[in-house]
């Protein structure tokens, strides 16, 4: 009789256990895909636009606040990753690590299931005007020299890299031309079948300051050049998996 107890309860907790399992699964896969996008941070928010993706005089591809399209089915709008901070390779809290940013450590525990996908992983970046003194997103302190704010930079160019959470950079790409307020091409990138999140990182940065303003011709660097030592430069990044709407069709491919 006593056997015939453990047996039904091993079998009752078993369940229990599987579909527990279950309900998470469907869980996260449903936070994927959900219009909604509850994941707690307002950096993950999408809101679609009236954007277009008419290439602009200055090297732009829209403001990239257009709805996107479903391949299959698809609810949910690509991702924007807003308000990233960082400051070069140059100072000195980034002495050891080869990257700026990354996706395994600046985006919480809780909203990585947003990085897993099948297939499809496609990236552009929409660069911001600098920010104003204050941390970046690493906590570290930004030490802007303002010079009447004239100098400004007007365009970015930034190194990302695409890996797997154990691995080393599978892919890395340069986005570079990209406008203050406007988006850069897009990059598709085709990554295999995983139940893992995939890890997006920020290896460099570089400005046009250098070209802008001019401190003699010894130290004129054209077009583009690392972002000064005490300096940050803003940016966003958008991506697109097979859980969500993809990029406009018209939106401009490497």
């Amino acid at each position: 009789m006593k056997t015939r107890v453990s047996i039904f309860v091993l079998l009752i907790t078993s369940l229990t256990l599987t579909g527990c399992f279950e309900t998470k699964r469907k869980t996260n896969q449903s936070n994927s895909s959900s219009t909604t996008n509850n994941l707690g941070n307002d950096t993950y928010q999408y809101t679609p636009g009236t954007g277009t993706t008419t290439p602009s005089d200055n090297g732009g591809y829209g403001d990239g606040t257009e709805e996107g399209e479903a391949d299959a089915g698809q609810t949910q709008n690509y991702f924007s990753l807003n308000n990233i901070i960082v400051h070069s390779k140059d100072h000195s809290s980034n002495d050891g690590k080869n990257y700026l940013w990354s996706s395994s450590t600046n985006i919480d525990s809780g909203s990585q299931n947003i990085f897993v996908t099948d297939a499809r992983f496609n990236v552009r970046v929409r660069a911001q005007a600098a920010p104003p003194k204050g941390n970046d997103s690493n906590g570290t302190y930004c030490t802007y020299q303002e010079y009447e704010g004239w100098y400004r930079y007007t365009k970015l160019e930034v190194d990302i890299c695409l890996r797997s959470q154990a691995g080393t950079c599978v892919y890395t790409h340069t986005f570079s031309d990209v406008p203050v307020g406007e988006v850069s091409k897009v990059k598709e990138f085709t990554v295999p079948v995983s139940s893992q999140a995939l890890v997006l990182e920020v290896l460099d940065v570089r400005w046009d300051t250098g070209c802008l303003y001019d401190r003699g011709a010894s130290e004129r660097y054209c077009p583009y050049a690392r972002v000064w030592q005490n300096d940050c430069v803003k940016f966003d990044i958008q991506f697109s998996t097979d859980y969500t709407k993809d990029f406009p069709s018209s939106a401009p491919r490497y």
